[in-house]
Protein backbone atom coordinates (compact mmCIF):
# COMPACT_ATOMS: atom_id res chain seq x y z
CA UNK A 1 0.00 0.00 0.00
CA UNK A 2 2.49 2.22 0.73
CA UNK A 3 4.19 1.66 -2.64
CA UNK A 4 1.61 2.45 -4.08
CA UNK A 5 0.56 5.14 -2.69
CA UNK A 6 4.47 6.31 -3.09
CA UNK A 7 3.78 5.73 -6.60
CA UNK A 8 0.41 7.56 -6.94
CA UNK A 9 1.49 10.66 -5.12
CA UNK A 10 4.69 11.89 -6.88
CA UNK A 11 2.77 12.09 -10.09
CA UNK A 12 -0.59 13.61 -8.73
CA UNK A 13 1.95 16.33 -7.21
CA UNK A 14 4.05 16.29 -10.39
CA UNK A 15 0.96 16.71 -12.93
CA UNK A 16 -0.37 19.67 -10.12
CA UNK A 17 2.93 21.75 -10.49
CA UNK A 18 2.99 21.05 -14.62
CA UNK A 19 -0.58 21.81 -14.92
CA UNK A 20 -0.15 25.42 -13.43
CA UNK A 21 3.12 25.82 -15.37
CA UNK A 22 0.68 24.82 -18.96
CA UNK A 23 -2.19 26.38 -17.81
CA UNK A 24 -0.35 29.60 -16.91
CA UNK A 25 1.02 29.43 -20.09
CA UNK A 26 -1.99 28.87 -21.86
CA UNK A 27 -4.13 31.60 -20.02
CA UNK A 28 -0.94 34.11 -21.33
CA UNK A 29 -1.57 32.97 -25.00
CA UNK A 30 -5.45 32.30 -24.99
CA UNK A 31 -5.62 36.28 -23.73
CA UNK A 32 -2.92 37.14 -26.27
CA UNK A 33 -4.93 34.90 -29.27
CA UNK A 34 -7.72 36.15 -28.37
CA UNK A 35 -6.97 39.92 -27.96
CA UNK A 36 -4.69 39.52 -31.31
CA UNK A 37 -7.95 38.47 -33.33
CA UNK A 38 -9.71 41.47 -32.02
CA UNK A 39 -7.64 44.01 -32.81
CA UNK A 40 -7.45 42.63 -36.10
CA UNK A 41 -10.93 42.54 -36.69
CA UNK A 42 -11.32 45.74 -35.52
CA UNK A 43 -8.16 46.88 -38.06
CA UNK A 44 -9.56 45.19 -40.57
CA UNK A 45 -13.10 47.35 -40.23
CA UNK A 46 -11.41 50.48 -40.09
CA UNK A 47 -9.20 50.05 -42.99
CA UNK A 48 -11.89 49.09 -44.82
CA UNK A 49 -13.86 52.22 -44.11
CA UNK A 50 -10.79 54.36 -44.82
CA UNK A 51 -9.77 52.63 -48.29
CA UNK A 52 -13.72 53.26 -49.09
CA UNK A 53 -13.57 56.81 -47.89
CA UNK A 54 -10.21 57.74 -50.01
CA UNK A 55 -11.32 55.59 -52.77
CA UNK A 56 -14.52 58.08 -52.88
CA UNK A 57 -12.40 60.94 -52.52
CA UNK A 58 -10.50 60.04 -55.51
CA UNK A 59 -14.01 59.69 -57.54
CA UNK A 60 -15.13 62.62 -56.65
CA UNK A 61 -12.15 64.49 -58.81
CA UNK A 62 -13.22 62.46 -61.64
CA UNK A 63 -16.76 64.15 -62.06
CA UNK A 64 -17.21 66.45 -64.85
CA UNK A 65 -19.26 69.40 -63.60
CA UNK A 66 -17.29 69.29 -60.05
CA UNK A 67 -13.79 69.75 -62.65
CA UNK A 68 -15.92 72.24 -64.79
CA UNK A 69 -17.26 73.89 -61.59
CA UNK A 70 -13.94 74.75 -60.13
CA UNK A 71 -12.39 75.37 -63.35
CA UNK A 72 -15.04 77.66 -64.36
CA UNK A 73 -15.00 76.20 -67.88
CA UNK A 74 -17.29 77.53 -70.36
CA UNK A 75 -19.65 74.73 -70.52
CA UNK A 76 -19.58 75.52 -66.37
CA UNK A 77 -20.10 79.45 -66.87
CA UNK A 78 -23.15 79.08 -69.22
CA UNK A 79 -25.12 77.46 -66.75
CA UNK A 80 -23.40 78.25 -63.32
CA UNK A 81 -26.89 77.48 -61.59
CA UNK A 82 -27.66 73.75 -63.57
CA UNK A 83 -24.00 72.81 -63.26
CA UNK A 84 -23.83 73.32 -59.34
CA UNK A 85 -27.33 71.56 -58.99
CA UNK A 86 -25.75 68.41 -61.00
CA UNK A 87 -22.17 68.98 -58.72
CA UNK A 88 -24.36 68.57 -55.80
CA UNK A 89 -26.50 65.89 -56.40
CA UNK A 90 -23.35 63.17 -57.86
CA UNK A 91 -22.07 63.62 -54.06
CA UNK A 92 -25.62 62.87 -53.23
CA UNK A 93 -25.12 60.13 -54.99
CA UNK A 94 -22.01 58.82 -53.07
CA UNK A 95 -23.50 59.50 -49.62
CA UNK A 96 -26.56 57.35 -50.54
CA UNK A 97 -24.35 54.59 -52.06
CA UNK A 98 -21.78 54.79 -48.91
CA UNK A 99 -24.63 55.43 -45.77
CA UNK A 100 -20.70 55.16 -44.10
CA UNK A 101 -19.57 58.69 -45.11
CA UNK A 102 -21.51 61.42 -42.95
CA UNK A 103 -20.71 63.92 -46.35
CA UNK A 104 -18.70 64.19 -48.85
CA UNK A 105 -17.88 68.08 -50.06
CA UNK A 106 -15.50 70.16 -52.70
CA UNK A 107 -14.66 73.45 -52.28
CA UNK A 108 -12.76 75.78 -54.55
CA UNK A 109 -11.58 79.37 -54.13
CA UNK A 110 -15.05 80.73 -55.75
CA UNK A 111 -17.37 77.35 -56.21
CA UNK A 112 -18.43 75.23 -53.33
CA UNK A 113 -20.69 71.49 -53.32
CA UNK A 114 -21.47 69.87 -50.98
CA UNK A 115 -23.21 66.34 -50.31
CA UNK A 116 -26.40 67.57 -48.13
CA UNK A 117 -29.01 70.47 -48.59
CA UNK A 118 -27.87 71.90 -45.39
CA UNK A 119 -26.49 75.94 -45.85
CA UNK A 120 -22.47 75.87 -45.57
CA UNK A 121 -21.27 76.95 -42.27
CA UNK A 122 -19.48 79.80 -44.02
CA UNK A 123 -18.90 81.77 -47.09
CA UNK A 124 -15.27 82.11 -47.02
CA UNK A 125 -13.94 78.23 -46.18
CA UNK A 126 -11.15 79.00 -48.91
CA UNK A 127 -9.66 80.92 -46.01
CA UNK A 128 -9.60 78.58 -43.33
CA UNK A 129 -6.73 77.01 -41.51
CA UNK A 130 -7.58 73.87 -42.77
CA UNK A 131 -8.75 75.08 -46.50
CA UNK A 132 -4.98 76.05 -46.32
CA UNK A 133 -3.24 73.34 -45.03
CA UNK A 134 -4.88 70.71 -46.77
CA UNK A 135 -4.41 72.49 -50.38
CA UNK A 136 -0.72 73.66 -49.65
CA UNK A 137 0.13 69.72 -49.11
CA UNK A 138 0.02 66.50 -51.41
CA UNK A 139 -0.55 64.43 -48.40
CA UNK A 140 -3.95 63.53 -47.02
CA UNK A 141 -4.80 65.11 -43.67
CA UNK A 142 -6.91 63.86 -41.09
CA UNK A 143 -8.93 65.66 -38.60
CA UNK A 144 -10.86 65.26 -35.60
CA UNK A 145 -12.72 64.64 -33.38
CA UNK A 146 -14.15 67.62 -33.56
CA UNK A 147 -17.70 68.73 -33.01
CA UNK A 148 -20.13 69.92 -35.48
CA UNK A 149 -19.54 69.90 -39.19
CA UNK A 150 -16.65 71.97 -40.57
CA UNK A 151 -18.76 72.76 -44.24
CA UNK A 152 -22.17 72.69 -43.46
CA UNK A 153 -24.40 73.96 -40.50
CA UNK A 154 -25.13 70.57 -37.99
CA UNK A 155 -25.32 72.50 -34.45
CA UNK A 156 -29.12 72.28 -34.38
CA UNK A 157 -29.91 69.18 -37.01
CA UNK A 158 -27.27 66.94 -35.50
CA UNK A 159 -25.03 67.67 -32.99
CA UNK A 160 -22.03 65.12 -33.08
CA UNK A 161 -18.89 64.53 -33.37
CA UNK A 162 -16.46 64.09 -36.57
CA UNK A 163 -13.27 63.18 -38.32
CA UNK A 164 -12.52 64.19 -41.31
CA UNK A 165 -10.31 62.82 -44.54
CA UNK A 166 -8.90 65.97 -46.87
CA UNK A 167 -6.90 66.32 -50.19
CA UNK A 168 -6.06 68.64 -53.00
CA UNK A 169 -8.62 68.55 -55.70
CA UNK A 170 -6.30 68.53 -59.22
CA UNK A 171 -7.68 69.84 -62.30
CA UNK A 172 -7.52 66.89 -64.81
CA UNK A 173 -6.62 69.03 -67.60
CA UNK A 174 -3.63 71.01 -65.76
CA UNK A 175 -2.86 68.97 -62.71
CA UNK A 176 -2.66 71.95 -60.87
CA UNK A 177 -4.51 72.38 -57.46
CA UNK A 178 -7.52 74.48 -57.57
CA UNK A 179 -9.79 73.25 -54.34
CA UNK A 180 -9.76 70.43 -51.87
CA UNK A 181 -11.84 67.23 -51.47
CA UNK A 182 -12.91 67.05 -47.90
CA UNK A 183 -15.16 63.87 -46.46
CA UNK A 184 -16.66 63.56 -43.05
CA UNK A 185 -17.30 60.53 -40.80
CA UNK A 186 -18.82 60.10 -37.36
CA UNK A 187 -17.19 59.65 -34.42
CA UNK A 188 -19.71 57.43 -33.09
CA UNK A 189 -18.99 55.39 -36.66
CA UNK A 190 -15.88 54.68 -35.51
CA UNK A 191 -16.23 54.54 -32.04
CA UNK A 192 -18.55 51.55 -32.73
CA UNK A 193 -15.75 49.69 -34.36
CA UNK A 194 -13.57 50.31 -31.70
CA UNK A 195 -16.06 49.75 -28.43
CA UNK A 196 -14.85 46.75 -27.30
CA UNK A 197 -12.97 45.37 -24.36
CA UNK A 198 -10.25 42.90 -23.68
CA UNK A 199 -10.68 40.04 -21.15
CA UNK A 200 -12.26 41.96 -18.23
CA UNK A 201 -10.48 45.33 -17.66
CA UNK A 202 -8.77 45.82 -20.86
CA UNK A 203 -9.29 48.45 -23.38
CA UNK A 204 -8.87 49.29 -27.01
CA UNK A 205 -7.79 53.01 -28.31
CA UNK A 206 -7.10 54.54 -31.27
CA UNK A 207 -3.17 56.44 -31.55
CA UNK A 208 -2.64 59.14 -34.67
CA UNK A 209 1.08 58.43 -36.52
CA UNK A 210 2.52 60.50 -33.68
CA UNK A 211 1.02 58.14 -31.07
CA UNK A 212 -1.09 60.63 -29.73
CA UNK A 213 -4.76 59.45 -28.47
CA UNK A 214 -7.34 59.82 -30.97
CA UNK A 215 -9.67 57.82 -29.70
CA UNK A 216 -10.52 55.83 -25.88
CA UNK A 217 -13.00 54.56 -24.02
CA UNK A 218 -15.80 56.52 -22.34
CA UNK A 219 -14.30 54.80 -18.99
CA UNK A 220 -10.72 55.47 -20.11
CA UNK A 221 -8.45 56.83 -16.64
CA UNK A 222 -5.13 54.50 -17.18
CA UNK A 223 -2.60 55.62 -19.28
CA UNK A 224 -0.39 52.47 -20.24
CA UNK A 225 3.11 53.81 -22.11
CA UNK A 226 2.65 54.66 -26.10
CA UNK A 227 6.22 55.91 -25.99
CA UNK A 228 8.03 52.70 -27.61
CA UNK A 229 5.74 52.19 -30.28
CA UNK A 230 7.55 52.93 -34.06
CA UNK A 231 5.94 56.56 -35.22
CA UNK A 232 4.95 55.63 -38.80
CA UNK A 233 5.80 58.60 -41.27
CA UNK A 234 3.21 59.53 -43.56
CA UNK A 235 2.68 58.66 -47.03
CA UNK A 236 2.16 61.10 -50.32
CA UNK A 237 -1.51 60.85 -50.51
CA UNK A 238 -1.83 59.78 -54.07
CA UNK A 239 0.19 57.25 -53.56
CA UNK A 240 -1.86 55.65 -50.82
CA UNK A 241 -4.88 56.05 -53.51
CA UNK A 242 -2.57 53.72 -55.88
CA UNK A 243 -1.82 51.04 -52.75
CA UNK A 244 -5.01 50.99 -51.28
CA UNK A 245 -7.25 50.77 -54.27
CA UNK A 246 -10.98 50.35 -53.54
CA UNK A 247 -11.18 46.88 -55.29
CA UNK A 248 -7.70 45.23 -54.49
CA UNK A 249 -6.28 46.97 -51.17
CA UNK A 250 -3.16 45.32 -49.55
CA UNK A 251 -3.11 43.51 -46.35
CA UNK A 252 -1.93 45.50 -43.27
CA UNK A 253 0.81 44.46 -41.01
CA UNK A 254 0.14 42.03 -38.75
CA UNK A 255 -0.62 42.71 -35.13
CA UNK A 256 2.90 43.47 -32.97
CA UNK A 257 2.69 42.13 -29.09
CA UNK A 258 5.13 44.34 -26.83
CA UNK A 259 5.13 42.87 -23.21
CA UNK A 260 5.49 45.72 -20.22
CA UNK A 261 6.00 45.58 -16.60
CA UNK A 262 2.44 46.41 -16.21
CA UNK A 263 0.48 45.92 -19.23
CA UNK A 264 0.77 44.29 -22.24
CA UNK A 265 0.22 46.18 -25.75
CA UNK A 266 -0.89 44.94 -28.98
CA UNK A 267 -1.61 46.91 -31.96
CA UNK A 268 -1.51 47.13 -35.44
CA UNK A 269 -0.90 49.70 -38.13
CA UNK A 270 -3.50 51.11 -39.88
CA UNK A 271 -2.94 51.45 -43.98
CA UNK A 272 -4.48 54.55 -43.84
CA UNK A 273 -4.55 57.12 -42.25
CA UNK A 274 -1.32 55.71 -40.59
CA UNK A 275 -2.71 55.24 -37.10
CA UNK A 276 -2.68 52.21 -34.39
CA UNK A 277 -5.19 50.02 -33.35
CA UNK A 278 -4.17 49.45 -29.68
CA UNK A 279 -5.15 46.86 -27.20
CA UNK A 280 -4.12 47.09 -23.69
CA UNK A 281 -4.43 44.25 -20.65
CA UNK A 282 -2.90 44.65 -17.53
CA UNK A 283 -0.99 42.15 -15.90
CA UNK A 284 -3.43 41.89 -13.16
CA UNK A 285 -5.74 40.47 -14.62
CA UNK A 286 -3.97 37.81 -15.90
CA UNK A 287 -2.31 37.15 -12.21
CA UNK A 288 -6.07 37.19 -11.11
CA UNK A 289 -6.64 34.59 -13.44
CA UNK A 290 -3.44 32.74 -12.39
CA UNK A 291 -4.18 32.84 -8.60
CA UNK A 292 -8.08 31.17 -9.38
CA UNK A 293 -6.21 28.54 -11.22
CA UNK A 294 -3.62 27.38 -8.89
CA UNK A 295 -6.26 27.25 -6.13
CA UNK A 296 -8.28 24.64 -8.02
CA UNK A 297 -5.15 22.87 -8.78
CA UNK A 298 -4.36 22.19 -5.46
CA UNK A 299 -8.09 21.55 -4.33
CA UNK A 300 -8.01 18.99 -7.03
CA UNK A 301 -4.50 17.69 -5.89
CA UNK A 302 -5.87 16.88 -2.41
CA UNK A 303 -9.06 15.05 -3.61
CA UNK A 304 -6.80 13.20 -6.13
CA UNK A 305 -4.33 12.11 -3.33
CA UNK A 306 -7.25 10.74 -1.05
CA UNK A 307 -9.25 9.25 -3.60
CA UNK A 308 -5.46 7.69 -4.38
CA UNK A 309 -4.70 6.73 -1.01
CA UNK A 310 -8.55 4.79 -0.66
CA UNK A 311 -8.03 2.99 -3.90
CA UNK A 312 -4.77 1.69 -2.80
CA UNK A 313 -6.17 -0.06 0.43
CA UNK A 314 -8.95 -1.65 -1.93
CA UNK A 315 -6.91 -2.77 -3.86
CA UNK A 316 -4.51 -4.44 -1.20
CA UNK A 317 -7.16 -6.47 0.26
CA UNK A 318 -7.54 -7.94 -3.24
CA UNK A 319 -6.90 -11.15 -4.83
CA UNK A 320 -4.34 -11.20 -7.21
CA UNK A 321 -5.59 -14.13 -9.46
CA UNK A 322 -8.49 -12.56 -11.23
CA UNK A 323 -6.28 -9.58 -12.23
CA UNK A 324 -3.76 -11.53 -13.56
CA UNK A 325 -6.00 -13.67 -15.80
CA UNK A 326 -7.91 -10.09 -16.80
CA UNK A 327 -4.31 -9.10 -17.50
CA UNK A 328 -3.46 -11.91 -19.69
CA UNK A 329 -7.07 -12.07 -21.33
CA UNK A 330 -6.27 -8.28 -22.45
CA UNK A 331 -2.83 -9.24 -23.80
CA UNK A 332 -4.55 -11.61 -26.01
CA UNK A 333 -6.90 -8.55 -26.99
CA UNK A 334 -3.74 -7.09 -27.98
CA UNK A 335 -2.92 -9.33 -30.58
CA UNK A 336 -6.29 -9.12 -32.34
CA UNK A 337 -8.10 -12.44 -30.69
CA UNK A 338 -11.80 -10.66 -29.55
CA UNK A 339 -13.34 -13.56 -28.87
CA UNK A 340 -12.32 -14.04 -25.58
CA UNK A 341 -14.38 -14.13 -22.71
CA UNK A 342 -14.21 -13.69 -19.02
CA UNK A 343 -16.23 -15.97 -16.50
CA UNK A 344 -16.87 -14.78 -13.35
CA UNK A 345 -19.46 -14.85 -10.75
CA UNK A 346 -17.61 -12.51 -8.31
CA UNK A 347 -20.33 -9.68 -7.26
CA UNK A 348 -17.22 -7.24 -6.17
CA UNK A 349 -15.50 -4.83 -7.92
CA UNK A 350 -13.69 -7.31 -9.82
CA UNK A 351 -16.72 -9.29 -10.83
CA UNK A 352 -17.89 -5.49 -12.41
CA UNK A 353 -14.27 -5.09 -13.84
CA UNK A 354 -14.53 -8.50 -15.49
CA UNK A 355 -18.22 -7.53 -16.75
CA UNK A 356 -16.90 -4.34 -18.25
CA UNK A 357 -14.16 -6.40 -20.13
CA UNK A 358 -16.71 -8.55 -21.85
CA UNK A 359 -18.89 -5.58 -22.80
CA UNK A 360 -15.58 -3.71 -24.15
CA UNK A 361 -14.58 -6.55 -25.83
CA UNK A 362 -18.25 -6.91 -27.53
CA UNK A 363 -18.49 -3.44 -28.31
CA UNK A 364 -15.15 -4.02 -30.16
CA UNK A 365 -16.42 -6.67 -32.50
CA UNK A 366 -19.20 -4.17 -32.71
CA UNK A 367 -17.35 -1.69 -33.77
CA UNK A 368 -14.66 -3.42 -36.46
CA UNK A 369 -18.11 -4.80 -38.41
CA UNK A 370 -19.19 -1.17 -38.64
CA UNK A 371 -15.84 0.22 -39.52
CA UNK A 372 -15.59 -2.14 -42.39
CA UNK A 373 -19.10 -0.64 -43.27
CA UNK A 374 -18.44 2.37 -43.19
CA UNK A 375 -15.27 2.21 -45.05
CA UNK A 376 -17.06 2.12 -48.52
CA UNK A 377 -19.67 5.10 -47.05
CA UNK A 378 -16.37 7.17 -46.39
CA UNK A 379 -15.27 6.50 -49.68
CA UNK A 380 -18.55 7.21 -51.21
CA UNK A 381 -18.55 10.73 -49.69
CA UNK A 382 -14.48 11.47 -50.70
CA UNK A 383 -15.58 10.72 -53.88
CA UNK A 384 -18.71 12.88 -54.24
CA UNK A 385 -16.77 15.76 -52.10
CA UNK A 386 -13.91 15.78 -55.23
CA UNK A 387 -16.49 15.70 -57.93
CA UNK A 388 -18.46 18.60 -56.41
CA UNK A 389 -15.38 20.84 -56.42
CA UNK A 390 -14.84 20.72 -60.24
CA UNK A 391 -18.41 22.77 -60.93
CA UNK A 392 -16.80 25.95 -59.23
CA UNK A 393 -13.69 25.49 -60.80
CA UNK A 394 -15.06 25.60 -64.32
CA UNK A 395 -17.88 27.94 -63.36
CA UNK A 396 -14.82 30.11 -62.21
CA UNK A 397 -13.58 30.06 -65.96
CA UNK A 398 -16.61 30.30 -67.67
CA UNK A 399 -17.48 33.24 -66.02
CA UNK A 400 -14.32 35.08 -66.64
CA UNK A 401 -14.51 34.25 -70.08
CA UNK A 402 -18.12 36.31 -70.12
CA UNK A 403 -16.25 38.88 -68.45
CA UNK A 404 -13.51 38.92 -71.09
CA UNK A 405 -16.06 39.02 -73.79
CA UNK A 406 -18.21 41.47 -72.48
CA UNK A 407 -15.30 44.26 -71.55
CA UNK A 408 -15.25 43.99 -75.94
CA UNK A 409 -18.44 44.70 -76.54
CA UNK A 410 -19.25 41.52 -77.99
CA UNK A 411 -22.73 40.99 -76.78
CA UNK A 412 -23.44 38.32 -79.16
CA UNK A 413 -20.83 35.88 -78.15
CA UNK A 414 -21.77 36.79 -74.71
CA UNK A 415 -25.37 35.74 -75.09
CA UNK A 416 -24.29 32.65 -77.33
CA UNK A 417 -22.00 32.00 -74.24
CA UNK A 418 -24.86 32.06 -71.62
CA UNK A 419 -26.84 30.24 -73.83
CA UNK A 420 -23.99 27.38 -73.79
CA UNK A 421 -23.71 28.05 -70.15
CA UNK A 422 -27.62 26.97 -69.16
CA UNK A 423 -27.51 24.37 -71.21
CA UNK A 424 -24.25 22.79 -69.61
CA UNK A 425 -25.26 23.11 -66.07
CA UNK A 426 -28.95 22.30 -66.68
CA UNK A 427 -28.26 19.00 -68.24
CA UNK A 428 -25.08 18.61 -65.17
CA UNK A 429 -27.99 18.01 -63.14
CA UNK A 430 -28.57 14.22 -63.97
CA UNK A 431 -31.39 13.54 -61.69
CA UNK A 432 -28.85 14.23 -58.89
CA UNK A 433 -26.68 11.06 -60.40
CA UNK A 434 -23.07 10.83 -59.99
CA UNK A 435 -22.58 7.58 -62.26
CA UNK A 436 -24.32 8.95 -66.07
CA UNK A 437 -23.59 7.67 -69.78
CA UNK A 438 -20.94 8.60 -71.99
CA UNK A 439 -23.48 9.92 -73.97
CA UNK A 440 -24.57 12.12 -71.77
CA UNK A 441 -21.00 13.45 -70.84
CA UNK A 442 -19.96 13.84 -74.37
CA UNK A 443 -23.45 16.35 -74.84
CA UNK A 444 -21.89 18.51 -72.01
CA UNK A 445 -18.65 18.44 -73.23
CA UNK A 446 -20.35 19.68 -76.08
CA UNK A 447 -21.31 22.63 -74.63
CA UNK A 448 -18.31 23.46 -72.46
CA UNK A 449 -16.53 23.36 -76.22
CA UNK A 450 -19.14 26.01 -77.90
CA UNK A 451 -18.33 27.99 -74.82
CA UNK A 452 -14.52 27.64 -75.72
CA UNK A 453 -14.31 27.90 -78.96
CA UNK A 454 -16.64 31.56 -78.70
CA UNK A 455 -14.04 32.09 -76.41
CA UNK A 456 -10.93 31.48 -79.16
CA UNK A 457 -12.96 32.91 -81.93
CA UNK A 458 -12.90 29.52 -83.22
CA UNK A 459 -9.55 28.79 -83.39
CA UNK A 460 -10.05 25.10 -82.67
CA UNK A 461 -12.80 22.33 -83.75
CA UNK A 462 -13.16 18.61 -82.09
CA UNK A 463 -14.53 15.82 -83.41
CA UNK A 464 -16.00 12.39 -81.33
CA UNK A 465 -15.43 9.13 -82.42
CA UNK A 466 -17.16 6.71 -80.22
CA UNK A 467 -18.93 3.39 -81.27
CA UNK A 468 -22.37 3.10 -80.62
CA UNK A 469 -22.19 -0.20 -78.11
CA UNK A 470 -19.85 2.05 -75.90
CA UNK A 471 -22.25 5.59 -75.82
CA UNK A 472 -24.23 3.28 -73.14
CA UNK A 473 -20.72 2.80 -71.21
CA UNK A 474 -21.33 4.15 -67.67
CA UNK A 475 -18.82 6.81 -66.18
CA UNK A 476 -18.34 9.03 -63.38
CA UNK A 477 -19.97 12.57 -64.29
CA UNK A 478 -17.40 15.29 -65.28
CA UNK A 479 -15.01 13.20 -65.97
CA UNK A 480 -13.83 14.54 -69.27
CA UNK A 481 -14.34 18.19 -68.88
CA UNK A 482 -10.78 18.81 -67.13
CA UNK A 483 -8.87 16.98 -69.26
CA UNK A 484 -10.83 18.72 -72.19
CA UNK A 485 -9.91 22.36 -70.23
CA UNK A 486 -5.87 21.48 -69.86
CA UNK A 487 -6.21 20.28 -73.96
CA UNK A 488 -7.97 23.65 -75.05
CA UNK A 489 -6.05 25.74 -72.34
CA UNK A 490 -2.29 24.46 -72.27
CA UNK A 491 -2.21 22.69 -75.93
CA UNK A 492 -4.70 24.21 -78.58
CA UNK A 493 -4.19 28.25 -76.72
CA UNK A 494 -0.17 27.84 -76.42
CA UNK A 495 0.37 26.49 -80.58
CA UNK A 496 -0.35 29.19 -83.25
CA UNK A 497 -2.80 28.65 -85.73
CA UNK A 498 -5.91 26.18 -85.65
CA UNK A 499 -6.16 23.27 -83.37
CA UNK A 500 -8.66 20.31 -83.34
CA UNK A 501 -9.56 17.74 -80.15
CA UNK A 502 -10.83 14.67 -80.84
CA UNK A 503 -12.37 12.37 -78.10
CA UNK A 504 -12.55 8.63 -78.66
CA UNK A 505 -13.45 5.22 -77.04
CA UNK A 506 -12.89 1.47 -77.14
CA UNK A 507 -12.51 -1.32 -75.47
CA UNK A 508 -9.92 -4.20 -74.38
CA UNK A 509 -10.34 -7.16 -72.73
CA UNK A 510 -12.58 -6.15 -69.33
CA UNK A 511 -11.75 -2.31 -69.49
CA UNK A 512 -12.81 0.85 -71.20
CA UNK A 513 -10.35 3.16 -72.92
CA UNK A 514 -11.50 7.55 -73.52
CA UNK A 515 -8.90 9.58 -75.26
CA UNK A 516 -8.88 12.97 -75.04
CA UNK A 517 -6.32 14.37 -78.20
CA UNK A 518 -5.19 17.44 -79.09
CA UNK A 519 -2.98 19.19 -81.55
CA UNK A 520 -1.77 21.59 -79.68
CA UNK A 521 1.66 22.64 -78.38
CA UNK A 522 2.48 19.17 -76.60
CA UNK A 523 4.94 18.62 -73.71
CA UNK A 524 8.16 18.21 -73.17
CA UNK A 525 9.59 14.86 -71.71
CA UNK A 526 10.93 16.82 -68.14
CA UNK A 527 7.56 18.00 -67.86
CA UNK A 528 5.63 15.50 -68.40
CA UNK A 529 7.70 13.85 -65.52
CA UNK A 530 6.47 16.54 -63.78
CA UNK A 531 3.14 15.59 -64.41
CA UNK A 532 2.68 12.39 -63.89
CA UNK A 533 4.22 13.04 -60.78
CA UNK A 534 2.10 15.74 -59.59
CA UNK A 535 -1.17 13.99 -61.09
CA UNK A 536 -0.46 10.77 -59.03
CA UNK A 537 0.66 12.78 -55.55
CA UNK A 538 -2.10 11.35 -52.77
CA UNK A 539 -1.98 14.46 -51.00
CA UNK A 540 -1.88 17.91 -53.32
CA UNK A 541 -1.57 18.66 -56.85
CA UNK A 542 1.03 20.90 -57.84
CA UNK A 543 0.51 24.11 -60.15
CA UNK A 544 -2.13 24.27 -62.54
CA UNK A 545 -2.89 20.19 -62.38
CA UNK A 546 -5.55 20.69 -60.16
CA UNK A 547 -8.04 19.53 -62.40
CA UNK A 548 -6.34 16.19 -63.97
CA UNK A 549 -5.48 15.14 -59.86
CA UNK A 550 -8.66 15.67 -59.11
CA UNK A 551 -9.78 13.08 -62.04
CA UNK A 552 -6.88 10.63 -60.98
CA UNK A 553 -8.25 10.87 -56.95
CA UNK A 554 -12.17 10.14 -58.02
CA UNK A 555 -11.42 7.55 -60.27
CA UNK A 556 -8.79 5.69 -58.22
CA UNK A 557 -11.65 5.94 -55.04
CA UNK A 558 -14.35 4.91 -57.64
CA UNK A 559 -12.91 1.91 -59.68
CA UNK A 560 -8.91 1.26 -57.15
CA UNK A 561 -6.34 0.94 -57.79
CA UNK A 562 -4.70 -0.17 -61.59
CA UNK A 563 -7.51 2.36 -63.25
CA UNK A 564 -6.56 6.29 -64.15
CA UNK A 565 -4.78 8.75 -66.30
CA UNK A 566 -1.71 8.08 -68.40
CA UNK A 567 -0.06 10.33 -70.90
CA UNK A 568 1.41 10.38 -74.02
CA UNK A 569 2.77 13.80 -75.52
CA UNK A 570 5.79 14.97 -77.85
CA UNK A 571 6.68 18.87 -77.88
CA UNK A 572 4.85 20.75 -80.72
CA UNK A 573 2.92 17.53 -81.54
CA UNK A 574 0.32 17.58 -79.18
CA UNK A 575 -1.24 15.48 -76.15
CA UNK A 576 -3.07 12.37 -75.96
CA UNK A 577 -4.59 11.62 -72.39
CA UNK A 578 -6.31 8.48 -72.21
CA UNK A 579 -8.64 7.41 -69.30
CA UNK A 580 -8.82 3.35 -68.13
CA UNK A 581 -12.31 2.26 -66.37
CA UNK A 582 -13.74 -1.15 -66.28
CA UNK A 583 -16.04 -1.90 -69.08
CA UNK A 584 -19.57 -1.78 -68.29
CA UNK A 585 -19.07 0.04 -65.03
CA UNK A 586 -17.78 -3.06 -62.96
CA UNK A 587 -16.75 -2.48 -59.72
CA UNK A 588 -17.29 0.65 -57.91
CA UNK A 589 -18.89 2.14 -54.63
CA UNK A 590 -22.53 3.65 -55.51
Amino acid sequence: MVFFLALTFIPILLTGFFSFQISSKIIYKMAIESSREMIDRIGHELNSLFSDTIYFMDHVQKIKSLQYGLRGDARGLERPYQTDLDANEELRVIIDYKDELFGIYVIGEKRKYKSHYNFFSGDELNKTSWYEEIIKSDELKVYGPYKDSLVINTAYSWKMDFFAFGAPFRDNLTGEKNGIVLAEIEKQLIKNITDSTLGKTGYIILLDGNNNIVLAPDNYKESADFSSLPVIPSNNFFQLIINQSFSDRNEVEETVVIVGEEYIILYKVLNIPNWKVVGVIPYRELRTDKDNNIWLIIFISIISCLSAAFAAWRISIGIVKPVSNLSSLMKEVEKGNLMVEIDNPRLDEIGQLSNSFNIMVEKLRQSMDQIYESQGKIRKTELQLLQAQINPHFLYNTLDTIKYLAKKNENGKVVKMVVSLARFFRSSLSKGMAIISLQEELERIEHYLNILRLRYNERFDYEFSIPPALMSQRILKLLLQPIVENAVYHGIKEKPGPGKIRIEASTSGDDCYITVEDTGAGISAEKLHKLEKSIYNKSNPEGDNYGLWNVQERIEIFYGPGYGLSFKSSEGEGTKVIIKIPKDNKGGII
